[in-house]
Formats: structure tokens, C-alpha cells, sequence
């Protein structure tokens, strides 16, 4: 069996490493000619760190590590009027949130695949 994964964004790539773990054959397309960087970012919640460690990427995870442990709310003269702790929710969803790069997770992706995939 052949799988065919049209888009190497972080699903895609993900899916295509999740394929080769369990050893199907997969090939990703991609329009783009070069997988830049965006600047965008996003919040990694636990199932997600979870199955990337599934698919081989714990390292890749714990280097981009950035915890959140607090949440501050300003008001518009810089004064803060909210602050909360995350331990007791991140003890509800078990475990952190982790902002990450995005560029940076593709790229991580790319290098763990197959060479030709």
C-alpha cells in the first residue's frame, strides 16, 4: 500500500511520519517549490506533544520548549488586571501547552522523513 499526502504542512508532514513508523509507503506533495519560514507560531497542547513523541519527534518537542505558567491580562495603560496560574489546568488536560514555531516544527518534520518521500 502507497499513501499520497497532497500539502507538507504540520498535518502532513505528521501523517507522512506516522505512516513510515508503521511502515506504508508514503509520498507528500507540496506546491510550494520551498518550504519558508512564515513567522507563524503555534500551541502545542498535550495529546498533540503526545503523538509527535509517538512519531519520533520527543527531542524535537522538549528543544522547542517554551513554558507558559502564568497568564497576565493588561489593560490598555500596561496595568495588569488578571493573573492566573497554569498548574491546576495544565493537571486537568494533562500536561503543558507549548508554544512553538511553526517553521521550525515543519522544518524538524522535512529532516525525519525518508529520504524521497
Amino acid at each position: 500500500m502507497k499513501i499520497i499526502i497532497v500539502g507538507a504542512g504540520i498535518a502532513g508532514l505528521t501523517m507522512a511520519l506516522a505512516c513510515q513508523r508503521v511502515g506504508i509507503s508514503v509520498k507528500v506533495y507540496e506546491k510550494a517549490k520551498k518550504l519558508d519560514h512564515i513567522g507563524g507560531g503555534i500551541l502545542l497542547w498535550p495529546h498533540g506533544a503526545r503523538y509527535l513523541e509517538w512519531v519520533g519527534l520527543s527531542e524535537c518537542v522538549k528543544s522547542f520548549r517554551l513554558p507558559i505558567n502564568r497568564c497576565y491580562i493588561l489593560n490598555e495603560s500596561g496595568e495588569k488586571i488578571f493573573s492566573e496560574e497554569y498548574a491546576h489546568f495544565y493537571s486537568l488536560i494533562g500536561g503543558e501547552i507549548l508554544p512553538i514555531d511553526r517553521s521550525l516544527l515543519q522544518q524538524a518534520l522535512v529532516q525525519r522523513l525518508q529520504e524521497g518521500t
